[in-house]
């Protein structure tokens, strides 16, 4: 078996290539729909789900309350669920 051929998984057995959506989305479209945002939408939810930083530590870091990260992510997570359910609307074009 090479390498092509195999499943690659972690450590719950999952896919990590897929994401646990209510919409069961891969990485590819997750990366698109984060693309889809604002500059300091993307380095907030890359901070806070990708890295792991605290919406305190992400305010410090961005010059931001730590209450507008929280709205900020809220707003992103939004845009970002919006965009996955409408994505095969937006390739029909």
């Amino acid at each position: 078996m090479s390498l092509d051929d195999e499943v690659l998984v972690d450590e719950h057995g999952r896919d990590p290539a897929r994401v646990d959506t209510p919409f069961d989305v891969d990485i590819e479209h997750l990366a698109q729909a984060i693309e889809s945002l604002s500059p300091i939408r993307q380095a907030l939810i890359i901070g806070f789900y990708f890295e792991g930083k605290e919406s305190r530590e992400l305010g410090k870091l961005y010059g931001m309350r730590h209450t507008n990260v929280s709205c900020q992510l809220h707003r992103a997570r939004k845009r970002i669920r919006r965009w996955l359910l409408n994505r095969d609307e937006v390739f029909l074009d």
